[in-house]
């Protein structure tokens, strides 16, 4: 089985080879091809970890089974007949709102605020070492800017406001710090696709752009460990959110040890072997090759209340007690994987396999390929504003569905367009009241010089 599915990532890697396109599908197939990694290796290797007491809890390991590779392939064959189509759909007309010039700015604005409401209520958690402590304490502030933060960063470059992009790229600094990668994952695909779209023209310039691409996403993979060494330079002792006894973090690392440290790992091969086998495709893989190796089920009733419970009210609407609504990982994590002590994410392949077999892969597989098509079509005839909500929200879906169940997904897509609407409302508004403004100092200065011309 494996060596018809690397066959089948042969051909249709090549087919994107000679469409020479860098466009929302293509990162959807090479977020697939990267996900799907333990495939092409044919196992699955990562650490569980310690418990509290430093005893090591060892390592899964398992060869890939033949299902898990069959829903791979289903997946790789949507997204593929998806680029097809699209590349065979004739590209008319132009979509541009007016106003928008404004977007980053109210973005920024947006940013500014929800970020110090959130430094007022989270306060020292952020500089918590473990990151479950700061999760557990992080309010809707943060969630806000942080949504807000690809679409503000790639809007700003799209209109070429540098002094706005600079102000996006110290908060995804800061971001990266208390230990949070994805909003610089996303910021970072959706700028290679806007580059790559213009640069995609000779050899010379698509080697560099690959060489860019593999660099920074490779460096996605190591920074994580990074940024816990510089973190636990500045770790302090949080107290518990449900107001318990100080929890320790460990003893806190002085600047000269930390920085010996992550020059040792950067000069040791381990260091990037590690951070590849034991990043989140490994992990999230392992989650897809128990679910068919255990044919482990959950039914497929509760994916309707995913469904309706990210609608605009719907708990309300729907008379729906979300706290009563299962996300995949709570179903799966007990049965599957009791004795991994951190979270593990999720993986939407292993949801639909569960819910209803290869049949309900093939439905994800193809409301997946069908998103990352219509965005990929919006992408190619909008401009300014309405380019960076479609871009941000295609990355949204093509790169981070792989490691999500089907409600999360929905509710990062849910946030990002009420943000998004939000902020080019605001900048239509503000964009009439420049127009009103303007006339009505029009009209004074023609009722001024009226008298002159009549004496």
């Amino acid at each position: 089985m494996q060596i018809i599915f690397l066959s089948l990532v042969v051909i249709c890697s090549i087919y994107f080879l000679f469409r020479r396109k860098v466009d929302p599908i293509l990162v959807a197939f090479g977020s697939t091809i990267v996900y799907f990694a333990p495939g092409i290796l044919g196992s699955i290797q990562f650490s569980k970890g310690f418990v509290a007491d430093g005893s090591y809890l060892g390592e899964y390991s398992s060869d890939l089974v033949a299902g898990a590779y069959a829903c791979m392939m289903i997946v790789i064959v949507a997204v593929s007949v998806s680029a097809m189509i699209l590349d065979r759909t004739p590209v008319r007309g132009s979509i541009h709102l007016a106003g928008d010039r404004y977007f980053p700015y109210v973005l920024a604005t947006l940013i500014i605020v929800a970020s110090v409401f959130s430094i007022r209520t989270v306060s020292e958690f952020y500089l918590c070492s473990d990151k479950a402590l700061t999760l557990a304490k992080i309010d809707s502030g943060y969630y806000w800017a942080a949504y807000a933060l690809p679409l503000c960063l790639v809007s700003a470059c799209l209109l070429r406001n540098w002094l706005v992009a600079t102000f996006c790229v110290l908060m995804l600094g800061a971001d990266i710090f208390i230990g949070f990668r994805v909003n610089a994952a996303i910021c970072f695909l959706s700028l290679c696709v806007l580059i790559g779209s213009m640069l995609f023209r000779s050899k010379r310039s698509a080697i560099g752009f690959v060489a860019i691409l593999a660099i920074g996403g490779g460096g996605l993979f190591v920074v994580k460990q990074v940024a816990y060494d510089l973190k636990n330079i500045y770790a302090i002792s949080c107290s518990s959110p449900e107001g318990d006894a100080d929890i320790a973090l460990g003893e806190r690392t002085d600047a000269a040890s930390a920085l010996n440290k992550l020059s040792r790992a950067f000069l040791s091969s381990g260091t990037y072997s590690k951070s590849i086998l034991n990043s989140e495709p490994f992990v999230t893989q392992a989650i897809l090759n128990e679910t068919v190796k255990e044919q482990f089920s959950t039914g497929s009733s509760y994916l309707l209340n995913q469904i309706l419970s990210v609608t605009p009210a719907g708990s309300k609407i729907f008379h729906m007690d979300l706290e009563k609504v299962p996300l995949f990982s709570d179903l799966y994590k007990e049965k599957l994987f009791p004795d991994v002590p951190f979270g593990m994410a999720s993986n939407p392949w292993a949801q639909a396999y569960a819910a209803g077999g290869y049949a309900m892969v093939g439905v994800f597989a193809i409301g997946y390929a069908l998103a990352v098509g219509i965005l990929g079509y919006l992408f190619n005839i909008s401009k300014g504003g309405m380019r960076a909500t479609v871009l941000v929200l295609a990355m949204w879906i093509a790169f981070y569905f792989h490691r999500n169940d089907l409600m999360t997904e929905l509710g990062i897509i849910r946030k990002t367009l009420s943000i998004s609407i939000l902020a080019l409302l605001v900048s239509g508004a503000g964009l009439a009241m420049k127009l009103g403004v303007e006339r009505l100092r029009n009209i004074k200065l023609s009722a001024k010089r009226l008298p002159k011309q009549e004496g």
